[in-house]
């Protein structure tokens, strides 16, 4: 049986339609590298929603630290090591994991470029608690909050030149190594025990740097993409707007509390930038990272009565029993804080709205 024919003009329909659709398939595969996310690694997750807000569909982020585990003490999993051979940026933050731990990563990947979010920004200094079991009876206010701030708003960062290159500062002098062979099984009760003075690493819970390490990211990506560097500062723009309205939202929020009123109680002290940026004290209940003595739990429970507090905050990462007792002692209740929480810009605006609500409870 003969074979049936196309007729002319259907033959020259179906050129018409093959022939284009060939020319977008080698246009798709010529396509350069352009279309690929770049692989980054951050230490903590919040830095992963900065990454995200700059970078958008155009990097792929993982987090080292993972969810229910402290920075203070993490140490990375065999397969974190191993995805980082095909990580071209790690953002680091100044936890003290990293200091142990960032001359290894930098072994595993070579060609990775590690780069210092938090560069050129004045750290304030956790103070160093020099309790003694004689006598616990230092000010709080200005021993434990880094202060109440001068005035709402200023912080007390100051911008300086973002050191992209490497890690353009030296992370040894924040925090003690964690020695190598630790037992970190992340026991809650035994996690927490770091060094508790010199810089405070906890730079992203003030949206004031968080503006500027944003700058940071936008840069580093331009750099390590240039072709998308447009996309990356609009971005940019649109994050700092966002920024800025959360920044008046805390101000508003917070402005009409008396300063004598704005002191609260907290397990670790990880909120000493959010306390300094709009005028508040915290008061922390570890001693020197550890949990209180009796002396100090007796101590800290006075000035929660003299200061009328009735909540006390509480992170996931760290041990809650002697937080536990303070609130039991005062008939109070425990409220969860997360510096760690991934959705950064609601948890600053839900903690924020936590904090004024015990500063003004009865």
């Amino acid at each position: 049986m003969p074979r049936p024919h196309l007729p002319a003009w259907s033959a020259l329909r179906l050129s018409h339609v093959l022939l284009p659709a060939a020319f977008v398939l080698l246009a798709l595969c010529a396509l350069p590298a352009q279309a690929d996310k770049i692989p980054v690694f951050v230490s903590i997750a919040p830095q992963k929603f900065f990454v995200e807000r700059i970078g958008g569909d155009a990097v792929d982020v993982s987090v080292m630290v993972q969810p229910g585990a402290s920075p203070h003490t993490y140490e990375p999993r065999p397969r974190q090591m191993t995805a980082l051979a095909d990580t071209r940026l790690y953002f680091s933050i100044g936890v003290s994991f990293e200091e142990a731990w960032l001359p290894r990563i930098r072994s595993a990947s070579p060609k990775m470029r590690i780069v210092a979010m938090d560069a050129g920004i004045t750290k304030l200094m956790m103070e160093e608690h020099s309790h003694d079991e004689d006598a616990h009876g230092h000010d709080h206010d200005k021993d434990h909050g880094h202060a109440a701030a001068a005035s709402h708003g200023h912080a007390a960062e100051t911008p300086g030149k973002h050191d992209e290159d490497a890690h353009g500062h030296d992370h040894g002098h924040e925090h003690a190594a964690v020695p190598h062979g630790h037992d970190h099984d992340h026991d809650h009760e035994n996690a927490h025990d770091h060094d508790h003075t010199g810089p405070d690493p906890h730079v992203w819970l003030s949206p004031l740097l968080a503006k500027q390490m944003a700058h940071t990211i936008a840069d580093t990506l331009s750099e390590a993409a240039p072709e998308r560097a447009d996309f990356f500062r609009a971005n940019l723009a649109a994050f700092e707007q966002e920024l800025d309205a959360l920044h008046n939202e805390l101000l508003a929020l917070f402005t009409p509390i008396p300063p004598e009123k704005r002191i609260f109680m907290v397990f670790h002290p990880s909120w000493g930038y959010f306390a300094h940026t709009y005028g508040l004290t915290q008061i922390s209940i570890e001693y020197e990272g550890r949990e209180p003595t009796p002396r100090i739990m007796a101590h800290l429970m006075e000035e929660s009565a003299r200061h009328g507090i009735r909540t006390v905050f509480i992170q996931p990462q760290f041990s809650r029993k002697s937080a536990e007792t303070i609130a039991s002692h005062i008939k109070g209740h425990l409220v969860v804080a997360d510096p760690l929480d991934e959705n950064w810009m609601e948890n600053m605006r839900a903690v924020g709205k936590l904090l004024a609500q015990s500063f003004t409870q009865e």
